[in-house]
């Protein structure tokens, strides 16, 4: 493996679970999404995926038409030491990394200068939802870690409910990567704007049990 190739890409969201993700990578419909993703170039599976923590707060805004027209997920723009998110992160190639976000965007149009990220820690590449790139961290092996966000600050657009099929998909990702007993991973997920505000914590713990 050449290093210098590969970044680490940072999921909060649907991508928690893998075989949506690779919906990603090798094109196709995710099972409960009502949108066929193209796939990336290179369709090679990711070397390697494990959690990881991104420190910055969870919340649901705007809306997905593909996922029930329910609040879509995103990361706050900044570090915020009262607040993480759980996440997985995926070791993929530099271009499937351009390629996933050209499809999180529907476009095809985007070029990422991944220095320039680096540099500046956070960049909007273009005019869409998840058009603000991230740089979170380096690895202990110096490999980058990246994710990608709205452009708008937390709170600037409404917090929105998430539909339960998104928030079972986001949970089935975290269950997959996460030995957490079920009451705290309805706890963590009760803490997240668009949540809070709309399901109790018995119906989150109905979507923690469910088995997607």
């Amino acid at each position: 493996m050449n290093a210098s190739n590969y970044v680490w890409y940072a999921c909060y969201g649907s991508n928690l679970n893998e075989d949506r993700f690779l919906c990603y990578i090798k094109g196709g419909k995710p099972k409960n999404s009502s949108r066929t993703e193209i796939g990336c170039q290179d369709k090679t599976t990711p070397l390697k995926n494990t959690t990881y923590k991104i420190d910055r707060p969870l919340y649901f805004a705007k809306r997905a038409a593909h996922w029930e027209n329910g609040g879509a997920g995103f990361i706050g723009l900044s570090p915020d030491p009262n607040n993480f998110t759980y996440s997985r992160k995926y070791l993929i190639t530099k271009q499937q990394f351009v390629d996933l976000v050209n499809q999180e965007n529907r476009t095809n149009n985007i070029q990422i200068d991944f220095q320039e990220i680096i540099t500046l820690k956070s960049k909007v590449i273009t005019e869409a939802r998840y058009s603000n790139l991230l740089f979170l961290e380096f690895d202990t092996d110096q490999i980058p870690i990246f994710s990608f966000t709205t452009p708008e600050k937390m709170g600037e657009s409404e917090f929105v409910k998430p539909a339960p099929i998104y928030l079972k998909t986001i949970i089935a990702g975290l269950k997959e990567i996460y030995n957490l007993p079920y009451t705290e991973l309805a706890e963590y997920m009760m803490t997240k704007p668009g949540v809070t505000e709309n399901y109790s914590f018995n119906e989150i713990l109905d979507i923690v049990n469910y088995k997607l």
